[in-house]
C-alpha cells in the first residue's frame, strides 16, 4: 500500500498499517482500528502456442496466394497479427490476453 507524503503529492512511500490515529484540531486523538491486506498475484502465461501461431501467420503472409486475399480480410488479419505480436512482446501479459 502506498500513501502520498503530506508535503509532496508526487512522492510515495510504502506503508503498512494496523491502526490509524486521527488527531483533531482540539488535540483529541482517536484510534481507528483497521487492517489492510495487500496481495499480489503473479500469473505465469505460456506464450508458446501464441508464438507458433504468430509464426504460422507470418508464413501465410509470405505465401504467393496472400496477394489475392480480399483487402478487408487482409486488414483484419494484419490487425489480429499485430495485436498477437503485441501481447507476445508484453512480459506482463496474462494468459487471458
Amino acid at each position: 500500500m502506498y500513501v502520498a507524503n503530506a508535503g509532496n503529492t508526487d512522492a510515495h512511500v510504502p506503508a503498512t498499517f494496523s491502526d490509524f490515529t486521527v488527531q483533531y484540531g482540539d488535540g483529541e486523538a482517536k484510534a481507528i482500528p483497521f487492517a489492510v491486506k495487500n496481495e499480489i498475484v503473479v500469473e505465469e502465461s505460456d506464450k508458446e502456442d501464441l508464438a507458433a501461431l504468430i509464426q504460422y501467420a507470418k508464413d501465410a503472409q509470405e505465401a504467393p496466394s496472400y496477394a489475392y486475399v480480399v483487402p478487408k480480410v487482409k486488414a483484419l488479419f494484419e490487425k489480429a497479427l499485430a495485436d498477437a505480436a503485441a501481447v507476445n512482446a508484453n512480459a506482463a501479459a496474462t494468459q487471458a490476453e
